[in-house]
């Protein structure tokens, strides 16, 4: 005796197609699992662009007002092994404000460090540097760049100097600039068309010399953002804007980081 399947549909005297209760069961499943999906994306696509604009908003270049000047002591690592050569940059940031010279002394340990006048390179953001030399014996490097009368200063962050030390010996050193608040004896910066010393604040460097392992530094990429505007005096004495690259994120908005803001456009005044 030969079994036949029971077929799924028929087709009725109306030309109707019929389903039977287990296949409408599963369309019933199959449509309230496309909504349970669609409801997932949906949602994921609502997070997506929440966070998207969150991060935007937290890109979003803000308005720095003019500031006191500083004066930064970078290298590309920390540790170091003896014999090695230990480059170091000296930035200098002028907090968007014009300035006619600079001055730096620079410290350092000449036991753990050494330095010879030939390894000072001098930057290219003043016109002269009639001051760049290096006394081993105090462990002591004078770097001056000036602008020569009637020519419009230096504003943004740029590069004074950079110096090549060689590793002499192990230990914890820091080099360091020579700066007091308010004294005109040691670093400076000078602000344009004054004689006021508009330097605020020094970041210096500690290095390990002798460790087992010369690793770069690692740069902190949390909370970094790709620049701010930084308010700014042009040489007709006017207030303009320039774009700075590179920031921290501090209270919702972008800001300068000694580390990470390395250079600035040219100051603008919107037309």
């Amino acid at each position: 005796m030969e079994v036949s399947a029971k077929p799924l549909i028929y087709v009725t005297k109306d030309s109707e197609i019929k389903l039977e209760p287990k296949s409408l069961l599963k369309r019933s499943f199959l449509k309230i699992l496309f909504i349970i999906l669609g409801v997932i994306i949906i949602g994921e696509l609502i997070w997506g662009v929440r966070s998207i604009i969150s991060s935007q908003n937290a890109l979003i270049p803000s308005v720095s007002e003019l500031s006191e000047g500083s004066i930064i002591v970078d290298s590309p690592k920390v540790n170091y092994q003896v014999g090695e050569a230990v480059p170091i940059t000296i930035r200098v940031a002028t907090g968007g404000k014009l300035t006619d010279a600079a001055d730096l002394i620079l410290k350092y340990d000449p036991s753990v460090l050494s330095l010879v006048s030939s390894d000072i390179k001098i930057g290219q953001i003043y016109k002269d540097y009639p001051v760049a030399d290096n006394d081993q014996s105090f462990g002591e490097v004078k770097v001056s760049g000036i602008t020569p009368p009637g020519e419009t200063g230096f504003g943004g962050i740029g590069e004074l100097a950079s110096l090549q030390f060689k590793a002499l010996s192990s230990g914890k050193t820091v080099v360091s600039v020579d700066f007091q608040k308010d004294s005109t004896i040691d670093s400076n910066i000078v602000e344009a068309n004054t004689t006021h010393d508009m330097l605020g604040v020094v970041y210096n460097k500690e290095l390990f010399i002798g460790s087992s392992q010369s690793t770069a530094v690692e740069k902190d990429n949390k909370n970094q953002c790709q620049g701010y505007i930084q308010l700014c005096q042009t040489s007709e004495n006017q207030t303009g804007r320039q774009f700075c690259q590179q920031g921290r994120i501090q209270g919702n908005q972008c800001k300068f980081d000694p580390n990470l803001t390395i250079s600035c456009d040219e100051c603008r005044v919107s037309q």
